[in-house]
């Protein structure tokens, strides 16, 4: 079992969410120079450090599969649409946690928790940082993932067992 505490799972989250949008910052100015570039990240993290951080949470049922079998989907998702940060089991079930491109053009880091839970119940959770005009960034990432879980659960289901 691994335990993970709160007060780590924000710092983890708050460096994850700057890290993403230094990673933006530096890619935009790499178009310029390598000094842009240098530039573009330390601007886009500082000012990432003083952003506010927005959450959005929904719950999905996926009750044809079983607990390590939806965490093992999630761990593929996440990869799929970003990657994956890591994936452990806790008490009562797994939690996965990513990080994905959403918001205007993909270009706003989110990071995503999956919860897996007895019962094929799972908590999709995203927070992600806004600036003045929102983007619903953690929103339409909980909504990009729980349309792919549905999907790659259905296609799963249905596949042949092998």
């Amino acid at each position: 079992m691994y335990d993970r505490t709160a007060a780590t799972d924000d710092l983890e989250l708050e460096e994850l969410l700057r890290d993403g949008l230094g990673d933006v910052g530096a890619s935009a100015g790499r178009r310029v120079g390598p000094g842009a570039r240098l530039g573009g990240r330390l601007g886009a993290r500082i000012g990432a450090a003083l952003l506010p951080v927005r959450h959005h949470e929904q719950e999905l049922e996926l009750l044809a599969l079983a607990p390590e079998a939806a965490a093992q989907l999630a761990s593929e998702v996440l990869a799929h649409h970003g990657h994956t940060v890591w994936s452990c089991e806790e008490l009562g079930g797994h939690r996965v946690r990513g990080l994905i491109g959403s918001g205007a053009l993909n270009m706003n880091p989110a990071v995503v928790d999956v919860h897996v839970r007895p019962g094929g119940r799972l908590l999709v959770h995203a927070a992600a940082k806004e600036g003045v005009i929102p983007q619903r960034t953690a929103q339409k990432a909980v909504r990009r993932v729980i349309e792919s879980l549905r999907l790659a659960a259905a296609s799963y289901s249905a596949a042949p067992p092998s």
